[in-house]
């Protein structure tokens, strides 16, 4: 009965996705601050909660489907309590009730999500299990770490980030007295998010078969994020005409959770080897012919 159970749950997540999503983006289409580009975001985040169900109902011991679910209903509750706010306190004051509580609720919704891809993600990938028993002591502290950011963005006192008339309703005047502190453990999340990455790559070097090749589809399309995202800061920031590279992130961002479905899901994979070697290539002579062109228009 439980295991029945843990099926269906993910799939109950991912229709409450769509429904809050399109609810969120409904509303956020009556504000007057609504651009067509905002709706990139959400198109980008249908793949998370997607792949997330499948690996949940299957897999349902593997944290990494429960997590993916996690990147989505964030960003999509972050999207309808945003919407709903702007909508109830700027667009039409007082049309709704509780503007307040998600005002609130949209000043910290997304941080669990990217504190989980940070530090859980990459410590659980593949197999939704530890690389040893002694990593649990880190995982404990990681887990501290993000909780405590959380608590702290929830409670502080004060107005709502992108509210600032708006004060936090359920503010805590105590926490006043820890003075930096809710900012210093942004550092220690990161710190983190770096021993996460150790995890990881220790995990590739003891890996071997399917579980290697599992490891080298998600590693690429993250280091190929990495890459594109400062890549396009550079190109949009020297005004030379790069402005596909937005979307070429966002392709990217909707890439990964098809790679880790199928690297999950899908044993025999294909030649990932081939792919990167190919990516390598033109990567090269596309950057190659950037930095030229550059140039050109910078001299």
């Amino acid at each position: 009965m439980k295991l029945k159970i843990l099926s269906r749950l993910p799939w109950l997540l991912w229709v409450a996705f769509f429904i809050v999503l399109g609810t969120g983006l409904y509303l956020t289409s009556l504000n007057p601050d609504f651009e067509l580009i905002s709706l990139l975001t959400p198109l980008v985040l249908m793949g998370y909660p997607t792949v997330g169900a499948l690996i949940a109902s299957r897999q349902p011991q593997n944290a990494i489907g429960w997590i993916f679910l996690t990147f989505g209903l964030g960003p999509a509750i972050y999207i309808f309590s945003r919407g709903y706010a702007t909508y109830a306190l700027v667009t039409s004051p007082g049309a709704l009730p509780g503007a307040r509580w998600f005002a609130w609720l949209q000043a910290w919704i997304t941080l669990p999500t990217f504190a989980l891809g940070l530090t859980f993600l990459l410590l659980l990938y593949p197999n939704g299990r530890l690389l040893t028993f002694r990593w649990r002591s880190f995982a404990r502290l990681a887990a501290l770490a993000v909780g405590m950011l959380v608590f702290l963005s929830a409670f502080q006192p004060g107005p709502l980030e992108g509210f600032e008339g708006v004060t936090n309703p359920v503010g805590l005047r105590v926490l006043d007295r820890l003075g930096s502190v809710p900012w210093l453990l942004f550092p220690l999340l990161l710190v983190c998010g770096l021993v996460s990455v150790t995890s990881l790559v220790i995990r590739f070097r003891r890996s071997r078969g399917d579980e290697r090749l599992q490891l080298k589809w998600f590693t690429y399309l993250v280091v190929m994020m990495f890459l594109i995202a400062p890549i396009g800061s550079i190109g949009l920031t020297f005004g030379v005409g790069w402005n596909i590279l937005p979307l070429v992130t966002a392709f990217m961002l909707a890439a990964l959770p098809a790679a880790v479905g199928l690297a999950i899901l899908k044993h025999r994979l294909y030649d990932v080897d081939l792919v990167i070697n190919k990516t390598i290539l033109y990567g090269l002579l596309g950057s190659l012919i950037a930095l030229v062109y550059t140039g050109i228009v910078v001299g």
